[in-house]
């Protein structure tokens, strides 16, 4: 018996596993004329935009950060797609990994380039940072605030993912139906 679900589709991943899903330095995020780190991801083929995973570490000031999915306008961040503003974050402890519905039913376009920012929301007093991943993910560096330095850096750590419809057996069962057809013997219609 066949069954359908829907399941997550890895778009991007830096991600690492285990006990080191993601590095304790990062990137700073600070209020006013701060830091506010953003780095760039392009999906290999289009789909649809179901979630975006990223730490982020509060260590000081108002509990509140914005998380951001932006456009690419000649390789910087351009208009926001989609934003979050997060709170909750454990204060002076590392980290906490925000679990971000998209809400919009946006589309990813492959070979597209597209970034994520993190930022102090409305300029409030929030300073945190935003862990590296520890896969060794590297790109250019790049500050709303502040602009880019040009500089190849390790990337704060987050994964993309997008909802693909499956149809898959049931536990214990396989889709044997080409591999049986691919045995049958040849016949005259």
């Amino acid at each position: 018996m066949w069954t359908g679900y829907t399941r997550a589709a890895v778009i991007y991943n830096n991600l690492g596993t285990g006990s080191t899903v993601y590095g304790v330095s990062g990137w700073n995020i600070s209020a006013g004329t701060g830091f506010a780190p953003a780095f760039p991801f392009t999906p290999a083929s289009t789909a649809n935009f179901a979630e975006l995973d990223i730490p982020i570490w509060h260590n000081t000031g108002t509990n509140l950060a914005t998380i951001a999915l932006l456009t690419d306008v000649s390789g910087h961040p351009g208009s926001v797609l989609e934003s979050w503003n997060v709170s909750g974050t454990v204060e002076g402890t590392c980290c906490t990994l925000q679990v971000l519905p998209d809400s919009l039913s946006l589309v990813l376009n492959g070979g597209t380039t597209y970034w994520v920012a993190e930022e102090s929301a409305n300029s409030n007093d929030f300073t945190g940072h935003w862990p590296m991943n520890t896969t060794g993910a590297t790109s250019v560096d790049f500050d709303l605030l502040r602009g880019s330095s040009g500089v190849i850096l390790t990337s704060g750590a987050f994964e993309v993912l997008s909802t693909a419809s499956s149809q898959t057996p049931e536990p214990g069962r396989s889709d044997c139906s080409s591999q049986a057809r691919s045995r049958l013997p040849a016949h005259d219609e």
